[in-house]
């Protein structure tokens, strides 16, 4: 694998999964709210050890630290099925009526409804380092920093020009695309006023609900765009420290430095329901990863974590230009990031961490006259 494609590898791994808790105990960690139909609010018991989750229409995907995947909820079209031989997997993508998964090898697999194909990647994909499923399409980020896309594309959401090369993430809506370039700005492409992006500079994370985009800024703040018949792109006033964001089909959530999940949308006036699915329950506690479904939510707990140890400083040195530095972590642990004043008032992208290999990675933009700068980290293990 080439530097470049390493480097794809690690910042599009960061903006996907953010978080990865190792539970060493036989408890739940995933918690879902929302619509109770078809039973996608009912997580299995014991579920631990889960490292990314997804939601689709209500239904659930989560994938273990062991490589397998869990799903429950929704089983009309084979959704919640997993094929039963599936293994050493990476991400996990839940569209509308389908799913889709990495494997460590770069293919990618999928399965549930399959009209257009969508369920059905391109055999000759075998560089995948993160996907995106929609309403009847289906995406591929390439390690190279291109997109593929494949299924439903009679609105353009699978057609991305031969000139994109630098994508870290993408999401996929109900009949378009997004993607999210090395440089902090937004493509769009497919139906509705979603294709109109806004001016739109230093974003660090997108998504994608059934009509409407997220986006995260470097500085914590969210923007949104598109359909708001349920209020889904009306961002609290005030919101900030964010470091995720999660669009469903009439409702919006953003994960807070903290822990603190913020739904807004599903006002009950719009196409969707409300069930209280922006609601965030009570009892959820500290959260480190969240997604939003059709109707329902879901975050992944991080309450039960005590402190391992004393925050640490690490002093990185920078480069005069285009900085980018990492620390290596060890897979099991959860690192929770605390900027400090060398981080917030200067032009850096801190990206959500993933423990692992992969290390974390905070970048610049622009040239830097000091040497050193700190970040502070938090070092967590369930």
């Amino acid at each position: 694998m080439s530097a470049k494609s390493d480097i794809l590898l690690k910042y599009c791994l960061l903006l996907l999964i953010g978080s990865v808790i190792d539970s060493v105990a036989a408890q739940t960690s995933v918690m879902a709210w929302g619509n109770p139909a078809a039973g996608a609010t009912n997580v299995p018991p014991e579920l631990a050890t889960i490292t990314a989750i997804s939601a689709g229409s209500r239904f659930c995907v989560a994938l273990k630290d062991e490589g397998t995947v869990v799903c429950w909820g929704l089983n009309d079209f084979g959704q919640a099925a997993p094929p039963p031989s599936l293994s050493n997997i990476v991400a996990v993508a839940a569209g509308v009526r389908h799913c889709l998964a990495v494997c460590s090898n770069g293919s990618v697999v999928g399965w549930g409804h399959n009209d257009w194909g969508k369920a059905t990647p391109p055999p000759d994909l075998t560089n995948a380092v993160a996907i995106a499923a929609g309403l009847d399409h289906s995406l591929a980020l390439l390690a190279d920093g291109r997109v593929t896309g494949w299924g439903w594309g009679v609105h353009g959401e699978t057609n991305f020009p031969p000139d994109l090369t630098n994508a870290v993430a993408i999401a996929a809506g109900g009949y378009f695309s997004i993607v999210l370039r090395d440089n902090g700005t937004v493509f769009a492409t497919g139906s509705i006023s979603t294709n109109i992006v806004p001016t739109l500079t230093n974003i660090v994370g997108i998504s994608a609900g059934y009509g409407h985009v997220l986006a995260l800024r470097s500085d914590g703040t969210v923007t949104s765009w598109g359909q708001n018949d349920s209020g889904q792109i009306n961002v609290p006033l005030g919101l900030s420290n964010v470091v995720a964001v999660a669009g469903g089909a009439g409702h919006s959530l953003a994960l807070e430095h903290d822990g603190a999940v913020i739904g807004w949308g599903a006002s009950g006036g719009g196409q969707v329901s409300n069930y209280g699915q922006a609601s965030t329950p009570p009892t959820l506690g500290m959260a480190v990863q969240i997604a939003a479904g059709w109707d329902h939510s879901m975050a992944l707990r991080g309450d039960l974590l005590e402190p391992l140890q004393e925050p640490e400083v690490f002093d990185w040195v920078a480069a005069s230009t285009g900085f980018s530095a990492s620390i290596p972590t060890q897979r099991g642990w959860l690192y929770r990031p605390e900027c400090t004043s060398d981080l917030t008032t200067d032009s850096w992208r801190m990206m959500p961490p993933i423990p692992g290999d992969d290390g974390i990675q905070v970048f610049h933009d622009e040239t830097v006259d000091q040497n050193h700068f700190f970040y502070r980290i938090q070092v967590l293990r369930q």
